[in-house]
């Protein structure tokens, strides 16, 4: 009789150890498998899974089956292997079968769990376009209103923005310095906003997946060529540095220059070889010459070639003045042989381009005529060139003196000095010079070429006095004859 089977061994009850992805589980671990007891199986399938759910797509998962074993991979990593006792365990016939049920199971929960990540994150950006859109209107308005309470600053205190001064030498005075000031804080206010601007609409397009490619595409656009503008002005630093440095250079002479010719046209300078009324228009030609001696001339020295920037800028210079400043050259070519050649001088009495008046002052480019009326007339030079040029000479000065009652209207008499002497002539000027208990007494001149011109005036003043009822007073004995010479008195009777 054959001996009876040995019993099959009991099955001893694993402890379950659980796969959880963020707090969800995905399948059960319940049996040994080699070493690993259910949890460090467990734990192992976990890390994998973690790391699947952080990457941007969905990966792949699948089941390689091998000699009674299945291999089920989440993208290249395998996530848990399985046999048949994890089977049996589960409640599956068939290794196979359990393989593909934790197979679809981490299939649906890295979808979900994908699903919910883009969701969370689309609302999490809109939220941060929305905050950083706010933050970009403050900081905005912030700059506006620093912008317009420096402009307020600059203009309520003038007093605090010096002249930018050179050596002594003014360069730029505050009046000019607070307009400079007004107009770089604006400029500074816009390149700020547009720097705050461009800095959100990055931040925006890289909130969003679909919208960071532009973001890149922007942001090359822009920063490639500032990035290849900076390389060339660092390649130029030495070149650039005495490219200021001359500027400055020219800038002081300019103004040197100026101020100098200045000085000497108002008498504050003397100069030997050139008259105080030829000092304005020779300053205009030299400082005009500096101008464009730099231009052409030190460029070549500074960029070291004579196709430069600064040279063709010359050259446009010349060509830009010549074409637009033809009537104002031909202007002056005309002007400077009136006044070196001493056609006309400051005092004469000429009619210039068809105007005629007493001639007050000649610059490079005009004749300032002083007309009957006391109004300054501006002649052109190149009108001499369509009309005769009428010189008269300088008109001799005539001279009264008049003693009247200092009880009379003294403003009255010497409006109808002046008055009475305007008609006979020009520049007819009239002041007190003295006055005691014999009288008042007035002094009169005026500008007038003809015969017989001072007795005309005293004829006229006598006949003006009596009309307006004014009396004659006694002249100073100091006078001499001179005072004599003033009207006798007038029978009132006899002239009414």
């Amino acid at each position: 009789m054959a001996p009876d089977p040995p019993p099959p061994p009991p099955v001893v009850e694993q402890p379950e150890a659980r796969v959880e992805l963020l707090g969800r589980t995905v399948f059960a671990v319940r049996v040994h498998r080699g070493s690993l007891s259910p949890p460090e199986r467990a734990r192992e399938a976990a890390r994998v899974l973690e790391r699947a759910a952080q990457e941007k797509a969905v990966p792949e998962v699948r089941v390689d089956e091998h000699d009674g074993v299945a291999v089920v991979y989440v993208g290249d990593r395998p996530l848990v292997y399985l046999g048949s006792e994890d089977a049996a365990a589960a409640g599956h016939t068939t290794v196979a079968a359990h393989a593909a049920a934790v197979a679809g199971t981490v299939r649906d929960v890295l979808a979900k769990e994908h699903s919910r990540s883009r969701l969370a994150t689309s609302v999490f950006s809109f939220s941060l376009l929305v905050f950083s859109g706010l933050i970009a209107l403050l900081l905005l308005r912030k700059v506006g209103e620093l912008v317009e309470r420096g402009r307020a600053w600059v203009a309520e205190h003038p007093e605090r923005l010096p002249a930018l001064r050179v050596r002594g030498i003014e360069m730029l005075r505050p009046a000019a310095s607070q307009g400079a000031l007004s107009v770089a804080l604006g400029a500074a206010g816009v390149l700020v906003r547009l720097g705050i601007a461009y800095i959100w609409i990055l931040f925006a397009l890289s909130l969003f997946a679909s919208t960071r490619g532009t973001s890149e595409k922007l942001t090359g656009f822009v920063l490639a060529p500032m990035s290849d503008l900076m390389g060339r002005i660092a390649r130029s630093v030495p070149v650039l540095v005495l490219a200021i440095l001359a500027t400055l250079a020219v800038i002081v002479v300019i103004r040197f220059v100026g101020l100098f010719f200045g000085s000497v046209g108002r008498g504050e300078t003397s100069l030997g070889w050139l008259p105080s009324d030829l000092a304005v228009a020779t300053g205009v030609l030299v400082r005009f010459g500096i101008l464009v001696a730099a231009l052409l001339l030190a460029a070549p020295l500074i960029t070291g070639t004579d196709e430069g920037a600064l040279t063709r800028i010359g050259f446009v210079v010349l060509a830009a003045a010549g074409l637009a400043s033809t009537p104002l050259i031909a202007s002056a070519a005309v002007g400077l042989s009136v006044i070196y050649g001493r056609r006309l001088r400051v005092g004469d009495i000429a009619e210039v381009g068809g105007r005629a008046g007493r001639v007050r002052e000649l610059t490079l480019f005009e004749a300032r005529l002083e007309d009957e009326d006391g109004c300054v007339v501006r002649v052109p030079h190149l009108l001499s060139l369509f009309h005769p040029t009428r010189i008269r000479g300088r008109p001799p000065v005539v001279a009264v003196e008049i003693s009247v009652d200092p009880a009379a209207d003294l403003d009255r008499v010497r409006e109808l000095l002046v008055k009475t002497g305007s008609g006979l002539g020009s520049r007819a000027r009239a002041a007190l010079v003295a006055i005691d208990e014999g009288g008042a007494h007035f002094r009169a001149t005026m500008a007038c070429d003809g015969d017989d011109v001072r007795s005309r005036w005293l004829t006229a003043v006598a006949q003006a006095l009596v009309a307006a009822d004014i009396q004659l007073g006694r002249a100073p004995a100091s006078s001499g004859g001179a005072r004599r010479a003033a009207p006798a008195p007038v029978d009132r009777s006899a002239a009414s």
